[in-house]
């Protein structure tokens, strides 16, 4: 049989499951870009070099989603799938001080409010959600939950490293856990998970090998490229889930969140011209960059970000022909985006005064206004997924369904959500131990 034919009949089959396993209205799927920025894709695609990010942008309606203080992830993707401020849902931080005097990261122990899929659920409404910010231990709601605790469990597993304890509990539910791993594991056994494998078939370039190249040291002496290829593999590990479970179908809503953007803005200035190098940190060492200043530098990023976001466009090709083909929703957000300042690049720590760096949003689908810029914040999330669906809004939400992207827009029905489907995780000193060496290695903690 040949490719195409083959092809032919893989969809006739996955729209059968959709046909067999839906019972509700649209579709909606999300994708969370961490750090994802227009300051940085805007300057690609007038370059012709993004065309997936350009077509869902035209077809989408847009926003520079605006965030909040402090913009760090386990607080601000929370809020997007609470549609609440971190008073509200608890996660105030990456990590707290437990009963017994240790630092441990959040939990999903700690949310305080419901998310978006306990929502889903308590609506009898089926949820695929993978590796999104603080779901460890994942929620025992209808549908998969893989928490964002097992691509480096997974990690540290395949190393040789083995727990203290196994981490089928990163995953409900249990069931799931055995076919997850059988399914990931003979990928691993082909070597497609090697950080050699990785960058050559997703066109990155060897980070690890240039800073050696360039600066004569070893990666391991800045802490975020001693912890890059991991990411690298975090990254393919949620391919590989999300490739799976929207094959399963039978889901309502479908989310997936990566990490690799915000992970490279984070060390990517390593890797500008030298001679631009030195001539830009003159300039922010004179104080605040001028707006040609920071246009400039933006493209400068915006060359060498290229390929890290080239990588992502697969992976949005492949759930936009998706949800096109459905007639679904599709929502690509990011939690804030990076701004150069006087002291350097970075989307915390800014200077007084400093608005917080913008993500981005867009909004596709049936009765959208394609093409539309409108204004959202991070709350605006959740209470618009919920209004897509036909479902009533979270009545205290601080965000609002986007109505201005949408053609017909229905009345906003509202209603209390309230419950919580929190499994109690168990102690892994080792598993937070590495979390926290992460979050250290990153700059977030010290």
């Amino acid at each position: 049989m040949g490719i195409l034919a083959a092809a032919g009949l893989a969809v006739v089959a996955s729209r059968a499951l959709f046909r067999s396993g839906r019972a509700h209205g649209p579709r909606v799927y999300v994708i969370g870009l961490d750090g994802a920025t227009w300051d940085i894709i805007d300057p690609l695609i007038a370059r012709g070099e993004l065309p997936v990010f350009k077509r869902l942008k035209q077809e989408s309606a847009w926003a520079r989603l605006r965030t909040f203080e402090p913009t760090l992830s386990a607080v601000v993707w929370t809020s997007i799938a609470t549609g609440k401020s971190m008073l509200k849902h608890g996660i105030v931080d990456w990590v707290y001080v437990n009963k017994q005097k240790l630092q441990v990261p959040y939990s999903s122990s700690e949310k305080r409010v419901p998310s978006i899929w306990e929502m889903m659920d308590e609506k009898g409404r089926k949820s695929v959600v993978l590796s999104w910010f603080v779901t460890d231990p994942p929620d025992a709601v209808d549908g998969v939950m893989v928490s964002d605790a097992f691509p480096s469990a997974l990690h540290r597993f395949f190393n040789g490293r083995r727990q203290n304890r196994g981490f089928a509990d990163t995953v409900y539910p249990p069931a799931e856990f055995k076919g997850l791993m059988d399914y990931v594991s003979g990928v691993q056994r082909s070597g497609a998970l090697e950080y050699s494998r990785l960058i050559g078939e997703m066109g990155i370039p060897d980070y690890l090998r240039l800073y050696r190249e360039r600066f004569g040291k070893e990666p391991a002496k800045i802490p975020i490229l001693g912890v890059w290829n991991a990411f690298m593999f975090y990254n393919r590990v949620v391919d590989l889930m999300l490739d799976r479970y929207m094959e399963k179908g039978g889901y309502d809503l479908f989310m997936a969140y990566y990490r690799l953007p915000d992970i490279f803005f984070h060390f990517g200035t390593l890797f500008l011209d030298p001679q631009y190098n030195e001539r830009i940190n003159r300039v922010i060492d004179a104080g605040e960059p001028s707006a040609a200043d920071l246009a400039e530098f933006n493209l400068k990023m915006a060359e060498i970000a290229l390929p890290v976001l080239r990588a992502k466009e697969t992976m949005l090709a492949k759930v936009y022909e998706r949800a096109k083909r459905e007639n679904a929703y599709l929502i690509v957000a990011s939690d804030h985006g990076f701004v150069l300042t006087s002291k350097g690049y970075n989307h915390y720590g800014l200077p007084a005064g400093t608005p917080p760096p913008d993500g981005i949003l867009m909004l596709s689908g049936p009765g959208v206004r394609g093409g539309r810029q409108v204004r959202a914040t991070v709350y605006d999330v959740a209470p618009t997924i919920l209004h897509l669906m036909g479902l009533p809004v979270g009545r205290d939400m601080d965000g609002r369904p986007l109505l201005d992207a949408l053609t017909a827009p229905r009345p906003v029905r509202f209603t209390v959500y309230a419950r919580m489907k929190h499994q109690q995780g168990g102690k892994d000193d080792e598993r937070d131990r590495k979390r926290i060496e992460e979050l250290k290695a990153l700059g977030y903690i010290n």
